[in-house]
């Protein structure tokens, strides 16, 4: 007779612990065996043994092995604890609420892009496009399944797209569609890709506007394009100008405007010293006298 203080069995329909404590009970009830004899053969309490195969708390894979191979049968051990360490994992994974899932960082967060308004000229234009490939980090391969998988027109085939930016005509721009699709490819933000289209307008009628020749040079993977930047306000400013075969030449200096704060005109520099001389000589006449 079971003991007053004693649950109930739970229901198997409860759940999945409690259909595995059905399991267990009912392996235990086949064999004939009580819970004293199973305590004696396992070394674990009455107790736990009974809280085992109850169906309210999951046993652990201890009491599993020790319980199932307590029971002299031909039932597979491992079986068992496969099947208790699946309803743990279940358990687990309703208990943690899922985890949000962060947004990639776009390619072209964070670093500098080269500006298409010093794109002066098709071949600086070209060598452009070329930088934002490499930025971005797609081969030619990837942009054309892009352009496939997203429908865009044109598609832009590997070979035709590298032979445009490889090796092409230095005078001659991509087809503008073909551009529209190459910068939606890479996922260019929407600001981005109007002013890259728009000079590629004003290169092909003929009015893109040279930039203020003083540059530095960015560099990636072995192709340059210029980028306008500053000097600090105590430096000499260089003046550069790209020639015919895409070199770079120093064309003169000028001066920054914090070293013309430090250095008075010439003029009054003049001044300053005639009138030092006339003080010296007026003092060696004093002397004199």
């Amino acid at each position: 007779m079971a003991r007053q203080n004693e649950r109930a069995p739970a229901d198997p329909a409860d759940g999945p612990i409690a259909e595995f404590g059905y399991e267990l009970r009912q392996l235990r009830q086949k064999g004939g065996y009580s819970y004293a004899e199973l305590a004696r053969r396992t070394y674990y309490s009455r107790a736990a043994l009974h809280a085992a195969d109850h169906g309210y708390q999951l046993p652990t894979v201890e009491v599993v092995k020790a319980y199932v191979g307590a029971c002299d049968s031909k039932a597979d051990v491992k079986a068992f604890v496969e099947h208790r360490d699946r309803i743990a994992a279940g358990l687990k994974a309703a208990a943690s609420p899922p985890e949000a899932v962060q947004p990639a960082t776009p390619w072209w967060h964070g670093q500098p892009l080269p500006d298409p308004t010093t794109c002066s000229t098709k071949q600086l234009y070209v060598e452009g496009l070329k930088m934002l490939r490499e930025l971005s980090g797609l081969s030619y391969n990837r942009i054309y399944k892009i352009t496939v998988e997203r429908n865009y027109h044109p598609t832009l085939r590997q070979s035709s797209w590298h032979r445009a930016t490889n090796g092409g005509d230095p005078n001659k721009l991509p087809p503008k569609p073909n551009v529209t699709s190459f910068l939606k490819a890479i996922d260019l933000p929407d600001e981005q890709q109007k002013a890259w289209l728009d000079q590629w307008v004003a290169l092909y009628r003929g009015y893109a506007q040279l930039p203020t020749p003083r540059w530095a040079a960015l560099s990636t993977a072995g192709h340059t394009i210029v980028g306008r930047t500053p000097p600090p306000p105590m430096e000499t400013i260089r003046d550069w100008q790209m020639t015919d075969h895409g070199e770079w030449i120093e064309i003169r200096q000028e001066e920054a405007p914090g070293l013309s704060l430090l250095r008075p005109p010439r003029h009054i520099l003049t001044a300053v010293t005639w009138l030092l001389i006339l003080l010296i000589l007026f003092g060696l006449v004093l002397a004199a006298a």
